[in-house]
């Protein structure tokens, strides 16, 4: 688990961090869990919240650092900018890209899902903000037709209410 930088574009030297599995030899594609952490999106706090749970995953796994908040317009273009190089430097098994996200990163898994419902395999927002969220402007939502989901939400969140997941479902 390692701590990288963007290279290239006009996010060159924004943190993320990436955990690359022991048995990893790049001769065979992985399957790619992308974790979008809560609060104020910082990839380590992601990491350091559940390396122990997606570590030992056998799969790379991607903390990717927000640009604000997820479901800005500059999050979403560092994430895409992140996706190619990870693209061009891990063999990703593509039928097996998985995306979750915690609180704000749930509720940015959402919406992600719907910009790119083709580059993932299924998609698990944990206790996010969902659809009431985006009111004024809502998210393509006929994209998630054939994308598995899974919602998780507590009944005792005391900062999302358990009833935006459940009225996004």
């Amino acid at each position: 688990t390692t701590l990288r930088r963007l290279r290239t574009g006009p996010f060159a030297g924004l943190p993320y961090i990436i955990h690359v599995p022991d048995h990893y030899r790049g001769d065979q594609p992985l399957p790619l869990i992308v974790d979008l952490s809560g609060g104020p999106g910082l990839a380590i706090t992601g990491a350091l919240a559940d390396q122990e749970a997606l570590g030992g995953s056998g799969h790379l796994v991607v903390y990717p650092q927000a640009v604000g908040f997820w479901w800005d317009d500059r999050s979403v273009q560092a994430f895409d900018a992140l996706w190619r190089e990870l693209l061009a430097g891990f063999d990703i098994d593509l039928n097996h890209v998985f995306l979750t996200g915690f609180s704000n990163g749930g509720t940015g898994a959402l919406l992600w899902a719907t910009l790119w419902p083709d580059r993932f395999a299924a998609v698990a927002p944990l206790m996010g903000a969902g659809l009431p969220f985006f009111e004024a402007n809502p998210p393509a939502v006929e994209n998630l037709g054939r994308l598995p989901m899974l919602f998780l939400h507590g009944d005792q969140d005391p900062i999302i209410p358990s009833r935006a997941s459940r009225e996004t479902v």
